[in-house]
């Protein structure tokens, strides 16, 4: 990959430009002072691997199915600088069916900050670099809090933390790829079920994409991650067993309608085999969304 493109105006996006609302909460393009944005996101759980990484078929009749609410707001402070929050709503439906229960609420809400340290088409033969801080709020119901049946009203970890995250990105006219790194630490909480305090383990995270636009504003990429969790510690002793790890693979799409509206969608699955998984589910999962930009 050589030299970066320039996104010089909205009327002309170049693919940097495109991919600014691929990715999470994504980031501001170079014209924009403002972002608000909603993606609908649904994932059907296939199976799960065990803690010796052993992959297992969900039993004939079961049901579980996660569906995400996500809205999410970015504003620019400065040349390099911007802020975010992102409000998710989760719902599950679980049971061997057609006995099934149903219950959500609101997930974890993530305030961020993010600092472009090379902005796109900023130098020759060096890739836009972006880091991202996030502190997540315990706004959500955690497994042992639940009270629904089979645990359907569990929305997230619900424990105080904090995020980082780097991204690497460069372009070669219609083409672009992109690495991301990143990790979270929590903070420790009570849970009231043991009278124990508990901490999750840090998470890990690495994901590689790359695409480039195919006709007009049409954009698709595909895109290859995988996670890993520390053991879970409880009354300041490891939990053998509780560490896990995914791995995913899926394809990307953004269609920009007109320099403010922007189209999003993907779809993404686990690689339902020994090994290449750790205590998760096996989940195929797809998303819908909606971005606003505005200057």
């Amino acid at each position: 990959m050589l030299v970066a493109l320039v996104c010089a105006v909205p009327a002309h996006a170049s693919v940097c430009c495109m991919t600014a609302g691929l990715f999470g909460v994504g980031r501001l393009a170079l014209w924009e002072q403002a972002a608000v944005g909603v993606r609908a996101t649904g994932a059907e759980t296939f199976g799960a691997w065990s803690a010796e990484g052993a992959w297992t078929p969900s039993p004939a009749g079961w049901v579980d199915r996660e569906l995400r609410l996500d809205g999410y707001a970015l504003l620019r402070l400065s040349e390099r600088g911007q802020i975010h929050v992102l409000l998710p709503t989760v719902g599950n439906v679980r049971g061997a069916d057609p006995d099934v229960a149903a219950g959500g609420g609101l997930g974890d809400v993530e305030l961020g900050v993010r600092y472009e340290l090379v902005n796109v088409g900023e130098r020759a033969f060096v890739p836009a670099i972006g880091v991202t801080a996030s502190a997540l709020l315990p706004s959500s119901v955690r497994p042992e809090e639940a009270t629904g049946r089979l645990d359907v009203d569990a929305t997230g970890r619900g424990a105080p933390g904090v995020a980082g995250a780097v991204s690497f990105e460069q372009a070669l006219g219609t083409l672009f790829g992109r690495v991301d790194l990143g990790g979270t630490l929590y903070a420790p909480f009570v849970r009231v079920d043991l009278r124990q305090h508990q901490r999750y383990g840090p998470t890990l995270a690495a994901v590689a994409s790359g695409g480039g636009t195919v006709a007009g504003g049409l954009l698709l990429g595909l895109t290859a991650g995988v996670a890993h969790d520390l053991p879970v510690v409880i009354a300041k002793e490891e939990q053998p067993g509780s560490s896990a790890t995914s791995a995913t693979a899926g394809v990307l799409a953004s269609w920009t309608v007109d320099p403010h509206w922007t189209l999003l969608a993907s779809a993404s699955s686990g690689l339902f085999v020994d090994a290449l998984g750790q205590n998760r589910p096996g989940r195929v999962t797809a998303s819908l969304g909606v971005r606003y930009g505005a200057w």
